[in-house]
């Protein structure tokens, strides 16, 4: 079979019939906001900027960000939260592919987790096999952020029937 690549849902054409879309640690890789929860109980974004030597290095916003606002859901129970906001519109992207005339599935492979309660901070880099610091090096590592099962399914309960976590 013929193997056509596309930089975008977009670039692909519409047939009728039926559709699989698979991902496979896709989402992981998509960019991730962190934020953790001030001593206040305020919600601040981990922001990245460069000390006076250039060097990389985590920040915490003083203050909050439109993402910040945004983005957290306020039943969140943890003190450290990852979003990403781009999975969903992936989600979106795909669901809206599906009619009666163009039934499918999308099948997501992913390291994950389910759990509003989760307090994790998840971001992490791995270069030739080992984990890296993300900060270092730029562009030289591979990226990833467990993805948030939960948030998906909360995202698209209304439109997809969904299965596994």
């Amino acid at each position: 079979l013929p193997i056509t690549w596309y930089r975008s849902l977009d670039q692909i054409g519409s047939k009728p019939g039926f559709t699989a879309y698979i991902a496979h640690e896709f989402l992981d890789a998509l960019p991730v906001h962190k934020f953790v929860k001030s001593p206040s109980g305020q919600w601040r974004e981990v922001l990245i900027d460069c000390d006076k030597s250039g060097e990389l290095r985590y920040i915490i916003a003083n203050n909050q960000t439109p993402a910040s606002k945004l983005f957290i859901d306020p039943s969140v129970q943890s003190d450290n939260l990852e979003v990403c906001p781009q999975s969903a519109l992936v989600m979106d992207q795909v669901i809206a592919r599906f009619s009666r005339k163009n039934p499918g599935c999308f099948l997501v492979c992913d390291y994950g987790h389910d759990d509003q309660k989760a307090n994790r901070d998840t971001f992490r880099a791995f270069k030739e096999h080992e984990m890296w610091d993300p900060l270092r090096e730029p562009g030289t590592a591979d990226l990833t952020a467990d993805v948030d099962f939960g948030y998906l399914k909360r995202h698209i309960k209304e439109k997809a029937t969904v299965f596994g976590t």
